[in-house]
């Protein structure tokens, strides 16, 4: 069963006049420019909000992807995560601290991705800008990707536009674009009809949102660390506004997960070789558990939780019988406790950015 989010009953309406950017197959090809004029200059008012670490060469594509829209930013807030790759020193020689467009902010300690856009979006939405554009680092922005989300700003406050790998797969995100009433993201009800479809969450690999509803729904919780953030801050802006996901590539995708073996034998043996850090093990439930107070009123409590139980021994056997390490498997459990106790994770409790991963 299939829970609809609030503001998702309204029918989209048709664009007219307007052509999408086209992507290529090849990752050397960038999006065309717009040919159709946007109902309004957005020229510079809107702010892109950029969150790193240890990845300064994808960052620089990201950077430049971001310096040469069709349609101008006004700014970039770029929060660096305590890279310790040389990132400050690359930025510094590559001439991206002088530039006034950037304002670069070092945090102390890595706090994650979640942590990242919660700092950086404040101080964008300090900006006075009228949309901010969030993304990762590993994502690079094609020429005209700000003019074709904008293009759908008369039908949404918040746009999601889809992303393409380098080897020219597209990145299926519409497969978790809906909550069910376990909790699990599945695929979307609807399908690219037209040339964009609503979806229920969000992704901070390239949301843009207007800030009007940044005003209502706040910023991202820092506690989720990484893994979660996206979704619950998709879900509130989903009870003001429609969210749009377009069916054009707006970026290049930079990593890409290795496909899972087909068999349940495979998986074992992948398991045997490729043991998950003890972070990860800390905050694959603790963050369920963590979400599931941002979509309660979305999913049955009896569903989510058996879920969550035969999830939590299904990773229990695995740590003890598969990789064999106790240490993740107190950590998974530890994670757990945790997130059942969501108010009290202040990241006083235990810092998530010095647990192994």
């Amino acid at each position: 069963m299939k829970i609809a989010v609030s503001g998702m009953n309204a029918q989209i309406g048709q664009l007219e006049g307007v052509n999408l950017c086209k992507a290529g197959t090849s990752p050397a090809m960038r999006c065309s420019s717009m040919q159709s004029t946007l109902s309004q200059d957005f020229s510079g008012r809107v702010i892109a909000v950029v969150v790193t670490f240890n990845r300064k060469e994808m960052l620089i594509e990201c950077l430049e992807g971001l310096l040469h829209q069709t349609c101008r930013i006004g700014r970039i807030v770029l929060v660096d995560n305590a890279s310790t790759d040389g990132t400050p020193e690359r930025l510094a020689e590559a001439g991206y601290l002088a530039n006034n467009l950037i304002d670069y902010v070092r945090l102390p300690v890595n706090g994650g991705g979640a942590g990242g856009f919660h700092e950086g979006m404040k101080r964008a939405y300090s900006a006075g800008y009228d949309w901010l554009w969030v993304m990762d680092d590993d994502v690079e922005p094609y020429p005209a990707a700000l003019a074709t989300m904008l293009s759908y700003s008369n039908l949404s406050g918040c746009i999601q536009g889809a992303e393409m790998y380098q080897d020219g797969e597209r990145l299926a995100w519409e497969q978790w674009t809906y909550i069910e009433s376990s909790g699990a993201r599945t695929s979307s009800e609807q399908s690219f009809k037209n040339d964009y479809m609503s979806v229920g969450v969000g992704c901070f690999e390239g949301m843009l949102i207007r800030r009007d509803i940044v005003s209502k729904i706040g910023f991202p919780d820092k506690r989720f660390f990484i893994g979660g953030d996206d979704v619950a801050y998709g879900y509130l802006a989903s009870k003001y506004t429609r969210i749009l996901y377009t069916r054009r590539p707006c970026f290049i995708k930079k990593i890409k997960a290795p496909a899972p073996p087909d068999s349940a034998l495979g998986r074992v043996r992948n398991r045997l070789r490729h043991h998950r850090s003890q972070r990860f093990y800390f905050l694959v439930i603790r963050n369920e558990l963590l979400l599931y107070s941002y979509i309660h009123d979305a999913v049955q409590p009896i569903r989510f939780y058996a879920r969550i139980v035969a999830r939590l021994m299904r990773l229990s056997l695995i740590t003890i019988l598969c990789e064999r390490r106790f240490g993740n498997f107190c950590m998974l459990w530890k994670g757990a406790w945790r997130g059942l106790r969501p108010k009290s994770l202040d990241g006083k409790d235990c810092d998530v950015g010095q647990i192994p991963s």
